[in-house]
């Protein structure tokens, strides 16, 4: 990705941020972290250089399949999404990943728990061909 690229994160768990600066450190451009609402206002605090966005979430406090709409909206205009690490394998946000990988037509990056939603329904991975992980 060039200095002047979009860059989104998919998401966090309670608990997981490493990695999170390195986006914006590295080119990513304008680097937007969808999040649960719940965990706002610690990633707002912690992470000065990324804006958030809090989304609806599940009872265990991950990204619910509600925030879907909102999550695709945030990424028009976007140069690719980065979907996994920290986002969870609660049944209903490993939904939600599907979900995005077969929608968003921007080029896609799946880490660590992303992987491990694709890997309940691997058949979802030709269907993004035309776009690259």
């Amino acid at each position: 990705m060039d200095t002047l690229g979009d860059c989104r994160i998919g998401g966090k768990d309670r608990g997981c941020r490493n990695g999170l600066p390195s986006c914006s450190q590295n080119g990513g451009g304008l680097v937007t972290l969808a999040i649960p609402k719940s965990l706002n206002t610690i990633m707002e605090m912690k992470l000065t250089e990324v804006m958030t966005e809090p989304l609806p979430e599940t009872p265990k406090q991950t990204l619910s399949l509600r925030a879907f709409s909102a999550i695709v909206r945030l990424c028009e205009n976007k140069k690719a999404v980065i979907i996994g690490p920290g986002i969870g394998t609660f049944k209903e946000t490993q939904s939600l990943v599907l979900k995005l990988i077969r929608t968003l037509e921007i080029p896609i990056i799946l880490d660590a728990d992303g992987l491990t939603a694709l890997a309940t329904q691997p058949k979802t991975l030709p269907l993004r061909i035309a776009h690259s992980f």
